[in-house]
């Protein structure tokens, strides 16, 4: 932060520099971060797209074919969609801050294998939560996700494919935003 400061300091007085310079500076936030840096400067910024298409292509894309063909039960693919789905909301449901979840809680990748009482590796500590995340999976993993009429939410069904380059394809399809209530959040959780 302090070499970010001098050189800030030197841009202010008009200090000379080579024309073809350029800094591209990554920074979190910090307090003595000076705004007028941030007024002068282009700013880029690179946001994950969100949503559950979004979700659903991330954790597709990083599972193998292998991953599918584990099992001819024909259990056994919806239940990976549906874990997937339910990794999806978990992560989702963080953008809405305190009303997602308790605890801003720092979900990834390897928590797609944890569920229920394992609460997602341990990271899941606050009661309320706990018993959020114990609710989707007693409303979603019984055995009527194996019937036709199953929806997680109105429009999202469980989608059945033997390849995961199908289910690439078909979240291709999928809308870019959802409504909060496919998260189980009231429909002005977008307003807050």
């Amino acid at each position: 932060m302090q070499e970010i400061l001098v050189l800030f300091l030197e841009l202010e007085k008009g200090g000379t520099f080579n024309k073809n310079f350029r800094l591209w500076l990554t920074t979190e936030e910090h307090e003595k971060f000076p705004i007028s840096l941030l007024q002068m400067c282009i700013k880029f910024t690179n946001e994950a797209p969100s949503g559950i298409r979004a979700g659903l292509t991330r954790t597709y894309i990083s599972m193998n074919q292998d991953m599918l063909d584990y099992s001819d039960s024909k259990q056994y693919i919806p239940l990976i969609y549906a874990i997937s789905f339910l990794h999806t909301i978990v992560q989702e449901r963080r953008k809405f801050g305190p009303l997602g979840w308790n605890i801003p809680y720092e979900f990834n990748s390897a928590d797609w294998y944890m569920l229920g009482e394992v609460h997602y590796g341990g990271r899941v500590t606050d009661d309320f939560d706990k018993k959020l995340l114990n609710t989707f999976c007693k409303v979603w993993f019984t055995d009527h996700i194996f019937a036709e009429d199953f929806c997680f939410y109105k429009g999202y069904k469980i989608i059945v494919y033997k390849q995961v380059t199908e289910y690439l394809e078909h979240f291709k399809s999928m809308t870019p935003t959802d409504v909060p209530q496919v998260y189980g959040l009231h429909t002005n959780a977008n307003i807050t």
